[in-house]
């Protein structure tokens, strides 16, 4: 526009010098021209605004009536139209003003008229592309919204200013968390927010016809237009939210348009999965995962006040996921877990520890129901992924308290483990247990929560003293692992009674994670509490394996897991970092092990290997007294009945050949590479005596 005047302007001069240049023109000629011009910009200008606006409008039509007749009477568009008419007219009567002396600037002006009514055709008609394009139109909406809601603001920023002026109490209040003077505005103005309701009604219809006809792009753009919106909205309102209080309900944490908002979603979502529109479905899904972190800027003025409105829209963003699980959608079912976990590591990091354990919960529902279908089951590896990560951020959390939360967590993974155990019988060589349980129990995945864990673990270790995060985080190992003997109890016996290939990993994992926790309560941070729980825990999960039964048929499968050489390093690890209490008790299920898993797993060496392997305990800690382990093994070999002879009489004269050069009969296992360093001449003595303890003669 700025460029266009300067050109006329130069137009106009240069037609009126030609004239001037070539002589007298000729009137009649000059008036024909113009009313002949006249004439077809007129017929023109007809012909253009009736097309334009009909096509416009056909494009429109089926759009929410508000929207329709906010671009169908453009007014932009309808002024460009009625000054190509005026122009066009005013180009044809002034033929009238037409004279020898006046010709050559009438002239200059009317053809200066006609280029403008040119570009009126080419500006009426790039408007109308931009009105039928849905990505203008939705920037129509964002830009209407925005400045009403900045228009709102100001006016409440305005009106609490005046009504704290007249009322002291007011600023007093809002020191104190909310602002109850802006509140009222709003309360007093509830047409505020119109503007905003009408934007999210019209971008979920537009979302929903665009999906339909399979451009999901303007669909994608539409909901994250809802997003938008209410994050304008939230920060209109400013501190004028209410948290719900399950003891005193308030109607204030009702909010109308944040019911709206998830309504107009949950509607698109019903319509999405009915017509199994899979993509529609996961765009809605993350724009309520995106509604959840808008509403955890709410501020509510109170740090630990409860984010009724995130978790609001959390359980919209569930009940969608638990419909998809209906259906044949497990990729989107996939996606949907996946925000959920998302969903959840939001909430604990603004809210606390407790705020995740209904959104855990029915993770761990809907992952356990995936068990049933197989091809439902990725979605039940997504979930233990999630939970896993969960664990994690649960961890890693700077709240406090974390105790329930990791105890909830734990329940809802064994209850996916039990379901998985019990619903899908497996035979080798399938793997289904280790495959879809890995996230939370494998020991060899790198991604899998125990090597997340040991790295959190010997970040913690390698902290100063006066680290207060590190602190922090032994803390939340300490509670976290308070009760966890329980879970891996029931779920290893369980996984020996089905024959599970996940009792490799669960007996890996006790012992791994018992050296963990005695690592932990090493660690220069930690404080004298802490590490008395840490090693209580410890004690209490390393006896878990006291409980695996004594049946040939387990004692075989478990010693093919090498559960003797797992007791000895879980107790020489124990040994080394000084965490005598948590030593004597796996040195003592050794012991049992030993001889009870001896007398029932022939053919796997169980006693000899035990009784070695005791030996280099007993000879690697100074503070431990040989006699005592020899009555111990007397004690022990006397409560065993069936034992036989045979069994005692190869154990003893292995024992003997090992006592001879130690550490040849198991030169490839830890027992062996730790009994070539030990003192041989103590460990060849207690060996002989062990011998002869076993079998005299």
């Amino acid at each position: 526009m700025i460029i266009g005047v300067p050109l006329i302007v130069l137009w106009t001069s240069t037609i009126i010098d030609a004239v001037y240049v070539f002589g007298e023109v000729d009137v009649q000629a000059v008036r024909a021209l113009l009313v002949s011009s006249g004439a077809a910009l007129l017929g023109a200008s007809a012909i253009v605004s009736s097309l334009v606006l009909f096509a416009m409008q056909v494009n429109v039509e089926r759009m929410p009536f508000g929207l329709f007749r906010r671009f169908g009477a453009d007014a932009r568009l309808l002024w460009a139209f009625a000054a190509t008419f005026v122009l066009s007219l005013a180009v044809a009567t002034s033929s009238l003003l037409v004279s020898p002396a006046a010709a050559p600037i009438v002239l200059a002006v009317a053809l200066t008229a006609a280029t403008v009514v040119l570009f009126l055709f080419l500006y009426t008609y790039r408007r109308a592309l931009a009105l039928i394009s849905p990505h203008q139109q939705l920037a129509f909406i964002r830009r209407d919204v925005a400045r009403e809601a900045r228009r709102w603001g100001r006016r409440a920023s305005r009106a609490a200013l005046v009504m704290e002026a007249n009322d002291q109490e007011l600023p007093k209040l809002r020191r104190q968390g909310t602002d109850p003077a802006r509140l009222a505005f709003f309360k007093l103005n509830p047409e505020w927010s119109g503007t905003a309701e009408r934007g999210v009604s019209y971008a979920a219809v537009l979302a929903r016809r665009y999906a339909g006809q399979g451009d999901h792009e303007v669909s994608r753009e539409a909901l994250r237009l809802i997003i938008e919106i209410n994050f304008a909205y939230v920060r209109a309102r400013g501190r004028t939210f209410f948290p719900q209080n399950p003891f005193l309900p308030t109607p204030l944490a009702t909010e109308g348009f944040v019911n709206l908002s998830l309504e107009q979603l949950r509607q698109d979502a019903r319509a999405a999965l009915d017509a199994g529109d899979e993509e529609l479905v996961r765009q809605i899904l993350g724009a309520l995962h995106g509604l959840v972190h808008t509403y955890l800027e709410i501020d509510y003025g109170d740090e630990m006040a409860t984010r009724t409105h995130a978790h609001l829209a959390a359980a919209y963003l569930t009940g969608e996921v638990e419909r998809v699980l209906l259906k044949a959608m497990p990729d989107v079912l996939m996606e949907g877990l996946r925000l959920m976990g998302r969903s959840a590591g939001a909430l604990l990091v603004v809210e606390g520890p407790n705020a995740i354990t209904t959104l855990a919960s029915k993770i761990t529902s809907i992952s356990a129901a995936a068990v049933v279908k197989p091809d439902h089951r990725p979605a039940t590896l997504e979930g233990m992924e999630q939970l896993a990560r969960l664990t994690m951020q649960l961890l890693r959390t700077p709240h406090h308290d974390v105790k329930h939360a990791g105890q909830r967590l734990r329940d809802n993974v064994a209850f996916v483990a039990t379901t998985m155990m019990k619903l899908v019988p497996e035979a080798p060589p399938a793997r289904e247990h280790d495959d879809y349980l890995a996230p939370y129990y494998s020991m060899t995945s790198p991604t899998a929560l125990h090597a997340q864990v040991v790295e959190l673990a010997n970040a913690a270790i390698a902290a100063r003293a006066d680290d207060e995060q590190a602190r922090k985080i032994l803390r939340n190992f300490a509670q976290w692992s308070d009760g966890m003997y329980r879970t891996y109890k029931e779920l290893l016996l369980l996984a020996l009674e089905r024959e599970s290939g996940l009792a490799f990993h669960l007996v890996s994992g006790i012992k791994s994670m018992t050296g963990v926790l005695v690592a932990l309560s090493n660690a220069s941070a930690c404080s004298d509490h802490v590490r008395a729980e840490l090693r209580r825990n410890a004690r209490w999960l390393i006896s878990v394996l006291s409980w695996v039964p004594r049946s040939e048929g387990t004692v075989h499968r478990v010693e093919a897991f090498q559960m003797t050489k797992t007791l000895f390093e879980a107790t020489l690890e124990a040994q080394r970092r000084g965490a005598a209490d948590v030593a004597s008790a796996a040195r003592e299920i050794l012991l049992k092990w030993t001889v009870e898993g001896g007398a029932n797993g022939q053919g796997w060496a169980i006693l000899p290997r035990g009784t070695c392997a005791l030996a280099v305990l007993v000879v690697a800690d100074d503070d431990a007294e040989p006699e005592e382990m020899l009555a111990c093994l007397r004690a022990a070999l006397a409560e065993v009945s069936n034992l036989e002879p045979d069994v005692r009489d190869r154990t003893a004269r292995e024992l003997r050949e090992e006592a001879v050069n130690p550490g040849q009969q198991h030169w490839s296992s830890s027992i062996g590479r730790e009994a070539r360093e030990v003192d041989r001449d103590a460990l060849r003595a207690l060996l002989m005596k062990a011998a002869d303890v076993i079998s005299p003669a």
